[in-house]
């Protein structure tokens, strides 16, 4: 086996572990991931997010059968690609079927890296993200739903840090549009402090 074969089972054999992690978990708890288990994913050192797309990844119905992947994986490797599981959490964001499956073949065929996958899934379908197009569900209960609302808080936080470094727009921004970006900042701080007073509490 030469060194690129190498570099590609040890890709191939990842994939099959994220699969595996995500099969595991829905044994232990299908349907959507809960707020308590979410904790226990963190208190392992794990990354609650990565497992929620490996969930994805070995749900039959939208992600992939174990013998869709082993197709995959096959062809991948007659190919010697490296695929990852970076490019198959990608590829979860096209919808399950045909046009997914030619992605896979077009992304072989010309050994893409995971930028040119996203290139071409931006070009043909638009910005997506895993599972993107359901609708918002009502969290579980409230530890769930100060998580979903503490990572909103968190995103417009990082948003804001490009739009408004140190307080300062980086473009050509109204009076009127700064004063409410400040005063929604202000709101979401107020947020995350009286969340985290109440997990405090």
């Amino acid at each position: 086996m030469n060194k690129v074969q190498r570099r590609v089972e040890a890709s191939l054999k990842g994939i099959y572990k994220f699969y595996d992690q995500g099969t595991e978990s829905l044994q232990d708890g299908p349907g959507r991931m809960t707020y308590g288990g979410m904790n226990a994913v963190k208190k392992r050192g794990e990354s609650p997010e990565l497992l929620r797309k490996a969930r994805v990844f070995a749900d039959p119905e939208v992600g992939y059968t174990r013998r869709e992947l082993d197709r995959l994986i096959r062809d991948a490797r007659q190919a010697e690609y490296a695929l990852s599981y970076s490019h198959i959490i990608r590829l979860l964001s096209v919808p399950k079927g045909r046009k997914r499956n030619d992605l896979e073949q077009q992304a072989i065929a010309g050994r893409w890296k995971r930028d040119r996958l996203d290139a071409q899934i931006r070009q043909k379908f638009g910005q997506r993200r895993v599972s993107a197009g359901r609708r918002a569900r009502k969290p579980d209960d409230a530890g769930e739903a100060l998580v979903l609302i503490t990572k909103l808080c968190q995103k417009w936080t990082g948003l804001m840090r490009q739009v408004m470094p140190a307080g300062k727009p980086a473009f050509r921004l109204s009076p009127a549009v700064i004063k409410q970006l400040k005063a929604v900042s202000g709101q979401i701080l107020a947020i995350q402090i009286s969340i985290a007073d109440d997990r405090s509490a």
